[in-house]
This record gives structure tokens, C-alpha cells and sequence, in this order.
């Protein structure tokens, strides 16, 4: 059975500063017909230390040894601790990606989360293994400032129907530029609001209409208004076929 589920891992939020964030991803997975939740969450979690950016630093060598999900908590126990994090909001990031995208796979809410390494090893050399995640309590800045969630990276779209670009943003007044590339090319830009402006995240669409067949990418940004430098983008490739 095919599922689609929303994947967190650690990006870059794009720009002069690029600091570290979470970013959103929709991945099309196979659970099992009679999956539980905890099979969906193990399939997330498992899916989230895969793909995070720069995984040799903390994730290299950890695998998940299993994922317990009850009535009021969700568990995640790794084999190992983790590489050493360069600092405590490193090690943060990295464990509440595997928070998001288990709660995201659930889908009750924000279920408190308790991430362990065996042997009560401090996770990544840096936080304490009792430790009780939720999203409520990670800090809005931990968070990349623009989700592209549809068409998802690597998606294959029919040269018969519409592309719609949708996703979220934080952005200054709610504006957001954006382009569309074919190779270096440059075939469409423009402007789009977001729902509501920062500091509140608001959601965005873009109708780029019917494409010809072929590979493009999608950036959607925002820019400095002091020196109309990029202040964030995101981007996402996809093939019309």
C-alpha cells in the first residue's frame, strides 16, 4: 500500500546566512496493508535519518532499533548515540526531525516523543536521553522560512495537466518571488503573497500552467530589503513528461 507522508530532515534555509533548518518533504512510501501506526512512524523516522543533508555529521553509522507508538507517547530507540555535534542546537535539529516526522506519520497531534540511544548514552554526545520533544516546543527558528510541498522533489508530472506549486513561507509583508528554470534557462518568474506575513507562516500556490515535457526547478525566495539580497529560497526539481 502506497502512502504519502511528510518527512522532516536538517536543509539549509538558502541565502547569505544559510543557517540550519528543518524542511518539509512529501515522500510516497509502501507500508503494509494492515500498518499500524507504529509501522508508519518506524517508515518516517527511518525515511528522515536517510535523507537529512549532510547526514555523515551526526547520523553516520546510527540506525533505528525501533518505534513504539501509545495512546499518549511515541518512542524512538536508535543502536548507537550519534556522532559528536558540533553544539547543543546541532544535536536539537537533528533529533527533531525524527520528532516531526514520526508525530506527522501518526497524526494525532503533538504527541510528546522521547528519542533514546542504547545504553542512556547522551544523544549525540550532547542531550539528555529523558528528554520529553514536542513541536510546540521547538523554537520558530528552527524551522527553514520556506517549504516547497507539491510537486516534490523528483516528481514526474504529466505534460497534459496544470503544475501547481504549493508550499509555505515566512515572509516579510507575505511576498515571495519566484522562477522556473529549464537548465540555465530562465522560462518564467513572478511574484506571489503568502497567506499571511511574518513572523506567522503562511501558506502559497503558484500556477505555472502546462509545461512542456522536460526537467525543471523551482525556486521560491525571499530578498533583503536593505540590499535586495536572498534572504532564503528553496528549490525543487521535477520532470514533465
Amino acid at each position: 500500500m502506497a502512502a504519502t507522508l511528510g518527512i522532516y530532515v536538517v536543509g539549509s534555509n538558502g541565502g547569505e546566512q544559510a543557517r540550519r533548518g528543518l524542511v518539509r518533504e512529501f515522500s510516497t512510501l509502501t507500508l503494509p496493508k494492515d500498518a499500524t501506526e507504529s509501522d508508519r512512524a518506524t517508515l518516517a523516522v527511518v525515511e528522515s535519518i536517510r535523507s537529512t543533508d549532510g547526514r555523515t555529521d551526526p547520523w553516520n553509522g546510527v540506525a533505528l532499533d525501533r518505534v513504539v507508538v501509545e495512546r499518549g507517547r511515541i518512542t524512538i530507540d536508535l543502536v548507537g548515540p550519534g556522532g559528536t555535534a558540533p553544539d547543543a542546537r546541532a544535536a536539537e535539529l537533528a533529533v527533531s526531525a525524527l520528532v516531526w516526522s514520526a508525530q506527522a506519520a501518526v497524526g494525532r497531534g503533538d504527541l510528546p516523543v522521547t528519542v533514546r540511544a542504547a545504553g542512556g548514552q547522551r544523544l549525540f554526545g550532547q542531550l539528555d536521553p529523558a528528554r520529553t520533544w514536542t513541536r510546540a516546543g521547538t523554537p520558530p527558528e528552527f524551522l527553514c522560512d520556506i517549504w516547497v510541498d507539491s510537486p516534490a522533489r523528483g516528481a514526474s508530472v504529466r505534460v497534459t495537466q496544470p503544475v501547481v506549486v504549493r508550499g509555505q513561507a515566512v515572509a516579510f509583508e507575505a511576498a515571495l518571488k519566484w522562477d522556473l528554470r529549464r537548465g540555465s534557462t530562465v522560462v518564467k518568474d513572478g511574484f506571489t503573497t503568502a497567506s499571511i506575513g511574518a513572523p506567522s507562516r503562511g501558506s502559497f500556490s503558484v500556477d505555472l500552467g502546462r509545461l512542456d515535457a522536460g526537467s525543471y526547478t523551482f525556486r521560491a525566495f525571499t530578498t533583503s530589503a536593505k540590499d535586495g539580497s536572498v534572504f532564503a529560497e528553496r528549490t525543487v526539481t521535477f520532470t514533465v513528461r
